[in-house]
């Protein structure tokens, strides 16, 4: 994989290479255990040293065998594009029918491309922030690594235009995107390839706005442990038009050349010009010299009419020294950003009024669920994880946007008092013990951060398991290794041995009599919803 930067096509940023049929690819291949699964594996628990032993989304994401059959589990749809790190397919998940999207990146013979690899499965599955690309799973061989992630059918950020789309939309979108890369920033994560085609949009419908996500993390870097600096790149990576002047430069940088790159897709979509050249696409040569030196042309800005806000935000974010630059969590504070709720920019009439808001019934009503959530099995709780995880955009909007209205500071996570302080706003005053039980389920290691999944699965109603396709996707996961039904040791080395017992007593398998069926499942996964449905009438009242 080059490490070189990338130059712009198709105006800014481009797929220069014709596709590849993955029908062909996939055709009777045969995946197997390969040399990344483990490294992934261990990758992913070295960085969450405070969780070992919790069950969450990553650690979830961990347990399917990569080295399954790939076209035992997709169809392909057709092709979307192809860069310099893979290609990227339309496919159909067969047990669901949902559509999804397939990477395809062949194994790079180089050491260090392949840890690029590593590196962008890992980060997949460990980051969970509503505005970066839902990641479901990958297969490998010994040439290939798939990535399956969710399917994004509204276009990309450059396609957003002054004619065609409201400022209140524009700046939602934006603050999606500013959001989620300062809660990498956060983890230390500088993303390093920030363009247009790395920043899509899901689809709008009668009552949802477009969501902004950020994909692709091949060229991604994390901070190493115990560095303190905040510079610790050097490589000259990503797509000449979008990259920060100290990217050009042979000196260290931080993670503040991704906030440069906002700043060039913003001044683009406000003018449909290049900040720094009057050439689109200019010539590689005069454009970095026009990056490193040139100051921020202000005349589009002015054939555009942009106002103020988005002025003062441009000269903050491309200012050409980073020690100055605006940095992502204090961009989220800007005016042009701040104060922006989702009912700005809704898609049709019909939804004017709505917002992130949540009320006092609907805030009571996620509280009762969360205080139930405390009651539920180590079972239970994963299959609501999953079930949260695999859910389909429009199936938890309404609860992405109230994890978005809470997490006032948009850390990406809430905080302990973000929550307390939403429930107080509304009235609500539960049994301090009961609060306190709720948050400890929702951050069992404590360390402050309740995470976007673990969100949705404490608030999602159990009786969303009981759908066809969530029971199908339950199903698949939990038969690790593509056999048709679930056996102990399926169950074993996704929950452990204890409650790998729990479960197989609930189907009558307590004696290892075979593997659990699919119609055995159904009726396991009815019997769980039932019992988590009781758990919410009934629920113990904690001693206050």
């Amino acid at each position: 994989m080059p490490s070189a930067l990338a130059p712009h096509g198709c105006r800014w940023c481009c797929w220069p290479c014709p596709f590849q049929d993955l029908a062909g690819l996939f055709y009777g291949l045969r995946f197997h255990r390969g040399s990344l699964a483990p490294l992934v594996k261990q990758n992913v628990l070295s960085r969450r040293p405070s969780k070992q032993g919790v069950l969450d989304i990553h650690a979830l994401l961990l347990c399917p065998d990569p080295s399954r059959h790939l076209n035992d589990a997709y169809r392909t749809l057709g092709n979307l594009g192809k860069g310099g790190f893979g290609s990227v397919f339309r496919v159909r998940h067969l047990a669901t029918s949902e559509e999804r999207a397939v990477k395809v990146i062949r194994k790079p013979p180089d050491a260090g491309d392949l840890d690029r690899v590593l590196l962008e499965v890992a980060l997949l599955i460990q980051l969970d922030h509503p505005n970066i690309m839902k990641f479901h799973e990958y297969f490998e061989d010994k040439n290939f690594v798939c990535l399956v992630t969710e399917l994004c059918m509204g276009g990309n950020l450059g396609e957003l235009n002054v004619q065609d789309n409201t400022m209140d939309e524009i700046r939602l979108l934006f603050r999606d995107v500013v959001g989620a890369v300062a809660y990498l920033h956060s983890k230390g994560i500088a993303h390093r390839d920030l363009k247009f085609q790395n920043c899509l949009l899901t689809a709008a419908d009668h009552c949802h706005r477009p969501v902004a996500k950020l994909i692709d993390f091949g060229l991604s870097s994390v901070r190493r442990p115990g560095d303190a600096s905040g510079r610790w790149m050097k490589e000259p990576v990503g797509t000449v038009a979008f990259v920060a002047p100290e990217v050009l430069s042979d000196t260290h940088y931080g993670p503040e050349c991704d906030v440069w790159s906002i700043g060039i897709m913003l001044y683009i979509v406000l003018t449909d010009q290049h900040p720094f050249t009057d050439r689109a696409p200019a010539v590689s040569g005069v454009l970095v010299h026009a990056i490193k030196r040139g100051p921020m042309r202000l005349g589009p800005l002015d054939g555009a009419s942009a106002d103020s806000d988005a002025r003062d935000l441009l000269l903050k974010l491309l200012r050409k020294d980073p020690h100055k630059r605006l940095d992502a969590r204090t961009a989220l504070a800007h005016r042009f950003i701040r104060g922006l709720a989702d009912g700005n920019a809704s898609p049709s009439a019909a939804c004017q009024g709505r917002t992130p808001r949540i009320s006092q019934l609907g805030m009571q009503s996620m509280m009762d669920r969360l205080c139930s959530f405390v009651h539920f099995t180590c079972f239970e709780r994963a299959i609501m994880t999953l079930v949260a995880h695999e859910a389909q955009a429009r199936e938890v909007e309404d609860l992405r946007a109230a994890f978005v209205a809470l997490d006032a500071d948009r850390a990406g996570y809430l905080s302990r008092r973000e929550f307390r302080a939403a429930v107080s706003a509304k009235g609500i005053a539960p049994p301090e013990a009961e609060l306190e039980a709720a948050l400890q389920a929702l951050d069992p290691d404590g360390d402050d951060k309740i995470e976007y999944t673990d969100w949705l699965a404490a608030t999602l109603s159990p009786a969303a398991i009981t759908k066809d396709t969530a029971m199908r996707e339950l199903f698949n996961f939990f038969d690790i290794h593509g056999e048709g039904q679930v056996s102990k040791d399926d169950l074993r080395d996704v929950l452990g041995e204890d409650v790998a017992e729990e479960v197989l007593k609930r189907t009558h398998h307590e004696n290892g009599n075979g593997g659990v069926s699919w119609q055995e499942f159904k009726v396991l996964i009815a019997d769980v919803a039932r019992h988590l449905e009781s758990v919410g009438r009934r629920r113990p009242r904690l001693p206050g």
